[in-house]
Formats: C-alpha cells, structure tokens, sequence
C-alpha cells in the first residue's frame, strides 16, 4: 500500500498471511528508505540532478549530425553485477548505409562517468579510443569494454551508478552518432544465521554476517536495525567501520513477544552503500 503518494511507501509484512485490512499499523512495515531519499536531503538533490542532466543528454543526441542513419551505435550489458565486481559491456558500430558500401569511423571514444554527491560536473572514471575503423554494408564491429573496482571505487557512492557514453563520427558524411547507457551495480546483502523456531518471551540469537564489497574503501558510520512483526523494533545499534574486503559479523539476541509466522528485517546502514539489507523467516510458539 501506498500512503501520501511520494511521502511514504509501506507494505505488509512478508508473514505467510493474507491481507484482511485488520490492525494495519502493526502488520505495516516501512520501504521508504530503500526507495527514495528523504525530501531535501543531499542525496535526493542528486538524483534530481541526475534527471535533468539525462534529459539534457538526449536533447544533446537528437541535436547531433545523425539525420542520414548511417550507423548504428548499442552498447548492451548482459547481466547486473554486485558493486565491487568487474562489469562488461558491448559497444557494437553497424553501417546500415545504403549510399555507402563502406563507411569510416574516425574516432569510437567511450566514457565511463558517475556524479560528485554535489550534483556537479561527472567525474570521469575511465575513456577508450578507437581510431580510423572501416566499416561495410551490413558489417558489425563489437568491441569489449571492461570498468573493474579500481575504476569505481572511490567515485560511486552512494547512488552505485555509472554513465557509459559511446560517441562515433562518420568521415564520409561528418555524422555524429551517440549512444548512452545508465548502469546501477547492485547491493550486497546481509546474511542472516538463525534457528527457524523459538519460544515466546525467550530470547533467541540472530547471527549477522556482511562482506564488504570494495577493494579500497571503508564502510563508515556504521548502524545496524533489526526489526520484525514479532520481535517489534530494537533501537538501532552503531558498529566499527568495516575495513575493504572484510567480513563483518555480529550476534544480536532477539525475544519474541507473540506466537506465530514472522519474518525479521535486517538493516546495515552506512555512508557508501545504500540499502543493505536481509531478511529471513521465524516462527515463535507459547
């Protein structure tokens, strides 16, 4: 359910049950965080600058000298990656001219951006040039691109998206062909170590276990939230900040307060990497 549309997402919890319309507010648990940004937040100016400045590229793209269509410019990516992972990306040129039987490419550059959390200028990540292609009716050249985390690492919190642009320029007709592709890495998440069952007012142990993804960056300001529709809503718990490629684990001991199917919702905030969460099913008996 949807309550003030763009103020507050919320949904059921994930408890095995039908939805009757009955004791909403304890049944309710709150998405917002993990779709938007709080109003007037820094993070939330971005992805509003992020906006604006996509529009400005696609003005900028149908403004380029493309109107002949002799070339035709893809960039594909195959599969989503885990932020600390190596991403791919095909760049493919394809002469569609039926005036030219071969075409020359002087120069395919292609650009890895991302955003300061400003909201200014992109900062560039990573640029490759080819030069003096030759292309015939029909032909298809693909080239490989590779953005691994020593390009990524420092750049891309927190909104883990990056800008892969292709530009070509056509010699025998001074065209200009533009290609543009936003790719989002995905979060890690929390891995959650319990017994299925427990007893009611008894406390229980839930192991915590997250790896941190990056190679050269900390997790910092750490605070880990456990909540559940049977254990209620601990205050939230600050941790030490997670060195790269370490395992942070804890153990946080949880009572439920009522009999019945649950589910309990871990949340690792921190300043790099949003969303970080995990979730897992209990069941607690009298």
């Amino acid at each position: 359910m949807i309550e003030n549309s763009g103020k507050k997402i919320s949904t059921k919890y994930p408890d095995g049950r039908p939805y009757t319309g009955e004791d909403t507010e304890s049944n309710r648990y709150d998405l917002t965080q993990l779709y938007k940004y709080p109003d007037g937040s820094e993070e939330s100016e971005i992805v509003m600058r992020n906006a604006l400045r996509s529009m400005k590229v696609q003005r900028q793209s149908e403004k380029a000298e493309i109107a002949r269509q002799d070339i035709v410019l893809d960039i594909v990516s195959d599969r989503a990656e885990m932020v600390g992972s190596d991403v791919y990306f095909t760049i493919k040129l394809t002469n569609i001219s039926r005036e030219y039987n071969e075409l020359t490419i002087g120069h395919l550059v292609i650009n890895v951006t991302t955003h300061v959390y400003t909201g200014g200028d992109a900062t560039p990540l990573k640029k490759v040039v080819y030069s003096s292609l030759h292309l015939k009716y029909r032909q298809v050249l693909s080239y490989q691109l590779r953005v691994s985390p020593a390009d990524y690492d420092l750049s891309l919190k927190p909104l883990l998206i990056f800008e892969v642009e292709a530009t070509a320029n056509v010699k025998e007709t001074g065209g200009i062909v533009v290609a543009t592709l936003d790719y989002s890495l995905t979060s890690p998440t929390v891995v959650i170590q319990t017994q299925s069952h427990c007893k009611v007012n008894e406390p229980t142990d839930v192991h915590l276990i997250l790896r941190n993804p990056f190679h050269d960056t900390w997790l910092t300001f750490c605070v880990v939230s456990i909540e559940g529709n049977l254990i209620g809503t601990p205050p939230p718990i600050p941790q030490p900040n997670v060195k790269p490629r370490d395992r942070w684990h804890m153990t946080v001991p949880v009572t439920a307060k009522k009999s019945g199917n649950g589910t309990i919702f871990v949340s690792f905030g921190c300043k790099e990497i949003p969303g970080i969460h995990g979730v897992t099913k209990l069941q607690a008996y009298d």
